[in-house]
């Protein structure tokens, strides 16, 4: 991928063509390759001069390159004078003749180390002398100018823009509506009728079918701008890239998960699904609960583990909570949740989390009713400044507590995560699918520890990312041998996480235009990126009161990474007055 005045080969950045290796030459061979290649060349000056001079030909215009073409042609004929010497001087050390007037005024002499046969020549060929001829900056220029030229409608500055016509609507008869060119916005979307129809159905309560000719037939009278309203709503959320913005991308199913694939960045990040019963009012989903719920969620009762300083009686008007992420449990927080106590003098209470541990195992597992039970055991403990602290999963239920119920806390803190789509979570979807699917393979191991090793075996040749110890000796944990059954279990309720995966890895979007004015730290890890920059803006909004601090040298379990200096951010913020 380069472009410049003498608009090389492709070939020399393409990195899927195959460089081919140059055949062993003789020497009329080489003298006769040589001859053909001097027109070619540039006009010739010293090594030293070349290096210092730092010639930027990406950067000529078309005018000074035509003028270096005109100069290399009128010394043709001087060059040609020349070649002789060239090949003479791969077998000993010779000066070149001046060139005339109609060469290149100020060359200097060149001296050319003698040098064996083929070798020599091939370190005066085009391809070795664009590594020396070229700075940096000018082989980047190469590059933009070829990507300039095979893409003219990316210009810099400019975004691709999504042009489409606008939904052909009619009413048949007082009951139905046809949406005549649905086929036909499908194919410009690049996007399955079947799954454009079960959003639109879905986000408009109603039912419909495609008949003969593509058009959507839709139960119920619908105006063009609601249908409109709609395919905004779904272009935003399944074709337009997140990362780039551009809508050339593709909908591919993974393991059972939606998946969006950029064309143009090469972004690749998993997608809500369109649940059954999901049905929204176009133009409020803001007022509208993401879940719809039927009922106001039913919190069960978290199992919980309290801490009181060794050396003395908590301070009864402060407690802090702390909340687990995702397949993570109360236990993780054990000597932690000592230190804060016993340097704080504070009630540390640690909960496992619903469909966790040895909490109760739901059927649902949305951010509500996670919030609604940490509201519960809140109130049970009926502390007058009470600080809640969550990780992950467990911090973006804990700023639902935040922006639903802002009087239960004191202070809020959130460890690596952001109230935004959390893209990070890459291939977590995929490693629940894997335990699942491998617990079977276990049974017949004589204790836990066996048990352990063997998954491990299973999850090395699973995933690359999973070659990570850290990350396998976290999932294994989960890992626990049912008494009653006799059987290997897991600690969490797998199938439902599955379930609720595409939800746990947003944030509701109802709050999008929430504040609350409780205090708030957001503790981030230095090599994360569950806190990005786009998510600062959105943590100013939601949350005017708050603090970013990051720990350097630390990833997404920055607690348990470096748990020192995570006390040091934390203690501080447990000082009520």
């Amino acid at each position: 991928m380069a472009d410049g005045g003498d608009a090389p080969d492709d070939s020399i950045f393409d990195l899927s063509k195959k460089k081919k290796k140059k055949k062993p030459r003789d020497d009329a061979t080489a003298e006769k390759e040589d001859d053909e290649n001097v027109p070619n060349e540039q006009p010739t000056t010293s090594t030293k001069e070349r290096k210092s001079k730092n010639v930027a030909f990406a950067t000529e215009s078309s005018e000074n390159q035509e003028n270096i073409n005109t100069e290399q042609a009128a010394g043709g004929a001087a060059g040609e004078d020349d070649d002789e010497d060239d090949v003479l001087a791969t077998r000993k050390k010779k000066k070149k003749k001046a060139r005339d007037a109609a060469g290149t005024a100020g060359d200097t002499d060149i001296q050319k180390e003698t040098t064996a046969g083929a070798a020599g020549d091939e370190t005066t060929s085009d391809a070795t002398s664009v590594q020396g001829e070229y700075t940096y900056d000018d082989l980047l220029s190469r590059v933009f100018n070829i990507i300039r030229e095979k893409n003219p409608n990316v210009i810099e500055g400019e975004k691709i823009k999504l042009t489409l016509k606008p939904p052909q609507v009619a009413r048949i008869g007082t009951k139905r509506t046809s949406f005549s060119n649905f086929g036909e916005i499908c194919k410009s979307l690049k996007r399955q009728e079947k799954h454009l129809h079960q959003y639109l159905l879905a986000e408009l309560g109603t039912n419909g079918s495609i008949d003969a000719n593509n058009a959507l037939i839709i139960k119920g009278r619908f105006q063009q701008k609601q249908i409109e309203s709609v395919l905004r709503s779904y272009i935003k959320e399944y074709v337009i890239c997140k990362t780039c913005r551009s809508p050339d991308t593709l909908l591919q199913k993974e393991e059972r998960l939606s998946v969006l694939l950029c064309n143009n960045c090469r972004s690749r990040y998993f997608v809500s699904g369109i649940k059954t019963g999901f049905q929204a009012q176009v133009g409020k989903r803001a007022a509208t609960p993401r879940y719809q719920h039927t009922s106001i969620p039913k919190p069960v009762t978290l199992v919980e583990d309290v801490y009181n300083p060794s050396n003395g009686t908590a301070d009864p008007d402060r407690c802090l909570i702390i909340a687990h992420g995702l397949f993570g449990f109360r236990t993780n927080w054990r000597s932690l949740a000592k230190a804060f106590s016993d340097r704080a003098n504070i009630k540390v209470v640690t909960v496992d989390m619903r469909n966790h541990g040895d909490s109760p195992h739901t059927a649902s597992m949305t951010y509500f009713d996670m919030a609604s039970d940490l509201m519960q055991t809140i109130r049970k403990h009926k502390t007058p400044k009470t600080i809640l602290m969550g990780h992950s999963m467990g911090g973006k239920a804990s700023m639902l507590v935040a922006l639903q119920e802002p009087a239960l806390l004191r202070k809020l803190i959130v460890v690596d995560i952001a109230p935004t789509v959390s893209a990070s979570l890459g291939e977590i979807p995929l490693y629940n699918r894997i335990l699942l699917d491998n617990i079977d393979k276990i049974q017949h191991e004589k204790d836990i520890v066996a048990a352990r090793r063997a998954m491990d075996k299973i999850l090395q040749t699973s995933l690359e990312s999973l070659k990570n110890k850290s990350i396998r000796d976290f999932l294994l944990m989960l890992i626990v041998h049912d008494e009653a059954s006799g059987q290997f279990v897991w600690r969490a309720n797998l199938e439902v996480l599955e379930e609720y995966m595409d939800d746990i890895m947003y944030f509701p979007k109802e709050f999008d235009n929430a504040t609350t004015n409780v205090e708030t730290l957001f503790i981030g890890g230095g090599k994360s990126n569950y806190i990005n920059d786009e998510a600062i803006p959105i943590m100013e909004r939601l949350f005017p009161k708050h603090r970013l601090i990051r720990i350097p040298n630390a990833g997404h379990w920055v607690h348990s990474e470096r748990p020192q200096e995570f006390l040091k951010c934390v203690l501080p913020e447990l000082e009520i007055k």
